[in-house]
């Protein structure tokens, strides 16, 4: 009881020495809700209903005397204007009342306080008084500023297809502050869109603006949006921006591939590889006296590994760049998968000589 009367008074105070700039104070008017014989009733739905009352007396707090006006007193520049409600438009209409503990003041130049929202005074347009109780539009407060999520609400990005699907989890998530609203959505880029760094390692301005540290380069809330990639997912999202707001690469001496003579002989290297293993294949099948032994199995499996993988790491060394995410990707898995056979096939063999010549 004590704390709360500490900050009622304090609050009281605070806003005292705001209003206290002059003593004199101009005229103001004041909406009664109900005509002067009437007050609003909780009982009726807060309805006007007449009231034996004679007298109009709300409790007025003057910052200029620094205490409450005494009951009945009604300040000299206030202008009463009753049975008039206050128009809310779009905004919620609050019904406070004093019957059972302080919910608001009504200060001597006619502002009104409310305890749940100590940062902002009503203005005398925006609420009506009665004897306890007063009708008052919630303050108007600053929107929410937009920020891009690429693939929306429970999405996330694939690079490998270049587009958005569906997933569930926390894991995915983006949290920014409540200052921020997400909304789906992609930059607007004339052509592609390029990932430009991780949200951990930018800074996201209050009017939706996010800097990217790295290049010192600020992108407008509609040039950029934020969403977590299934191939790199972790605790922070990725920046998908235009790659024209990015700054160009450091000139870098890169070296042509075409010119070197090492990337001409590893394909001719492989393709001949290739065709003696299959030859080996095509021997080992003309001799089926020996098809039967636990070695030619081995042998034929562990050439036959070798002989997809050789096939396989040449293309790649034809195709160079030109070979597009997709197919680079089962190309490596494929190989990845038979030269590791291959190694096993290849152990293998050697625990059979072992055991053939112990």
């Amino acid at each position: 009881m004590i704390r709360c009367t500490f900050y009622y008074y304090f609050y009281i105070a605070l806003f005292a020495a705001v209003l206290t700039t002059t003593f004199c104070l101009k005229n103001v008017t004041i909406s009664k809700c109900c005509e002067l014989g009437q007050s609003l009733q909780k009982e009726s739905n807060y309805s006007c209903v007449s009231t034996n009352r004679t007298s109009w007396t709300p409790q007025i707090y003057s910052p200029s005397k620094r205490k409450f006006l005494t009951e009945g007193t009604v300040p000299q520049n206030w202008i009463l204007n009753p049975s008039k409600r206050p128009d809310c438009g779009e905004f919620e209409t609050k019904i406070l009342s004093l019957e059972r503990q302080k919910t608001y003041i009504v200060f001597e130049n006619g502002s009104l306080m409310l305890f749940d929202d100590l940062d902002n005074l009503v203005h005398p347009d925006k609420y009506c008084i009665d004897y306890k109780t007063v009708i008052a539009c919630s303050i108007e407060k600053q929107p929410q500023v937009k920020v891009k999520k690429c693939c929306g609400d429970g999405g996330i990005y694939v690079d490998i297809k270049k587009s958005c699907k569906p997933m569930n989890g926390s894991h995915y998530k983006i949290s920014l502050n409540e200052d921020f609203k997400l909304v789906s959505g992609f930059p607007d880029c004339d052509k592609h869109m390029i990932i430009a760094g991780k949200l951990k390692d930018a800074e996201i301005f209050s009017n939706g603006s996010l800097l990217l540290k790295d290049v010192n380069v600020l992108l407008p809330s509609k040039h950029f949006c934020l969403e977590h990639v299934l191939e790199n997912a972790g605790p922070s999202p990725s920046i998908f921006t235009c790659p024209s707001l990015l700054p160009p690469p450091p000139n870098r001496v890169v070296s042509d591939d075409s010119s070197d003579l090492r990337f001409t002989l590893y394909p001719i290297g492989l393709a001949l590889s290739a065709v003696f293993l299959a030859a080996t294949l095509a021997a080992g099948s003309l001799l089926p006296a020996s098809h039967h032994v636990l070695h030619w199995r081995c042998q034929t499996n562990h050439v036959a590994c070798l002989l997809v993988g050789y096939v396989l790491l040449c293309i790649t060394q034809l195709g160079g760049k030109s070979i597009s995410s997709a197919p680079c990707f089962a190309i490596a898995v494929a190989m990845h998968f038979l030269f590791l056979s291959a190694f096993f096939w290849l152990n293998t063999m050697c625990f059979n000589i072992w055991w053939t010549f112990r």
